[in-house]
């Protein structure tokens, strides 16, 4: 069978449906009694396909005309049990007295929580229902009564197959903390459901950023202890910083935290707070390359830029040509690579390579060959640049050259 011709079948059975509801609807005006596979039409018919909302508004229609209690006893309840899945909603005109209601109750719940509302609290296995039916719909815990034996169990089965569905645990039943850590365990996002005025707000909030440093997000910054909150985020996973508003207590110490930890973290660092050069220059510290996200208008500049040539000497090619003091920061640039030239010294290169009784040996000279052969031409190739503008103007391609040198953005002014 061709594509064209599933599609076309399938047209035929939507309007051979729309055909079927309308019969259905002239027999229900002029009072005709419907058949069992009539009625099995209206109440369970799949709303899905071409006509679907159509269809779903007619049999509403119709419902809207009928005593569903009634019809439903004319249907077979296995029929009902089956295809009750495609229209859960009628099991609020099913009687709790079948014999069967307890599994069509479950088929109705697991495909649609809300469901569980049409079961009656009092009937006998009710918490059977419920222990069988929420790990499968979380919304059906809005309906579950908090007073119920095994309450806790049960919500905590649900947050643990989804954990929106601690939105439906009220906060003031007992235990409630013990529910919301298990949620967060099994995943830490939990902690956006989670109230702010639990006494141990602040114990979850930890447990979630040490799982899951992004987990930040959703702590506000009026919380009790937000900066111990912010500091286990960033040493769970260091790009938290990104997250922290600059408004958050103790936010410059944050940020030292962080870029301590790791200094390009600097990309993430309000330019505008208080004492940004201090943390700024610990970041450059840690990583020369940091350098590129200082703003090169403030205070101290040449100070930060010092030392990130000093941590790295690449770090030179952020620094604009046209600043103060930018011979001093080259001779610094260039003592760090004086320092890498005398790691190996010429003498140390007049190995008799047939003597080497073993293959590590021979790697280590040929590493410490080559970093001397790399800090010799680095040194030459600097001291060129710091004797030729023009010639460093040729050399240093964009985005490093003078005209197009790329400084970073500082956040504040992204």
């Amino acid at each position: 069978m061709t594509r064209c011709d599933k599609s076309e079948k399938k047209y035929q059975r939507e309007v051979f449906d729309i055909n079927y509801l309308n019969e259905i609807e002239r027999k229900t005006n002029s009072n005709e009694d419907l058949t069992e596979e009539e009625l099995s039409v209206l109440y369970l018919l799949k709303s899905p396909g071409l006509f679907g909302w159509f269809k779903d508004k007619k049999r509403r229609s119709i419902i809207d005309k009928r005593n569903p209690k009634d019809d439903l006893k004319k249907i077979n309840l296995i029929t009902i049990m089956n295809e009750i899945k495609n229209n859960p909603s009628i099991l609020e005109y099913i009687s709790s007295d079948e014999q069967i209601f307890e599994q069509i109750a479950i088929e109705a719940i697991k495909n649609n929580g809300k469901a569980l509302r049409y079961v009656p609290v009092d009937i006998q296995n009710y918490e059977q229902i419920v222990k069988e039916a929420v790990p499968y719909s979380v919304s059906a815990l809005e309906y579950v009564p908090t007073d119920i034996p095994n309450y806790e169990q049960v919500a905590i089965e649900a947050v643990k197959n989804d954990v929106k569905a601690l939105r439906y645990v009220p906060a003031d039943i007992p235990n409630y903390e013990q529910i919301a850590m298990e949620a967060i365990k099994n995943d830490s996002f939990a902690l956006e459901y989670i109230p702010t005025y639990l006494p141990s707000y602040e114990q979850i909030a930890m447990e979630a950023v040490s799982i899951n440093g992004f987990a930040i997000i959703f702590v506000p910054t009026s919380v009790p202890n937000y900066d111990r909150i912010a500091i286990e985020a960033i040493n769970n996973y260091s790009g938290s910083l990104e997250f922290v508003p600059k408004d958050a207590p103790n936010y410059v110490l944050i940020a030292m935290v962080a870029v301590k930890k790791s200094g390009s973290l600097l990309e993430y660092v309000y330019s505008d707070i208080s004492n940004y050069e201090q943390v700024a220059m610990e970041a450059v510290k840690n990583d020369g390359e940091a350098l590129r996200y200082v703003p090169t208008d403030i205070p101290n500049y040449e100070q930060i830029a010092i030392e990130a040539v000093k941590n790295n000497s690449g770090a030179l090619r952020y620094v604009p040509t046209d600043i103060s003091n930018y011979e001093q920061i080259i001779a610094e640039s260039s003592k760090k690579n004086d320092m890498s030239s005398k790691l190996v010294s010429t003498d140390e290169l007049n190995y008799d390579y047939e003597v080497l009784d073993n293959k590590k040996t021979a790697i280590k000279v040929i590493i410490r060959v080559g970093v001397y052969l790399l800090a010799v031409f680095a040194r030459n190739e600097l001291n060129k640049i710091s004797n030729n503008s023009s010639y460093r103007k040729s050399v240093i391609p964009p985005p490093y050259g003078e005209e197009t040198i790329d400084h970073g953005l500082p956040r504040a002014k992204r």
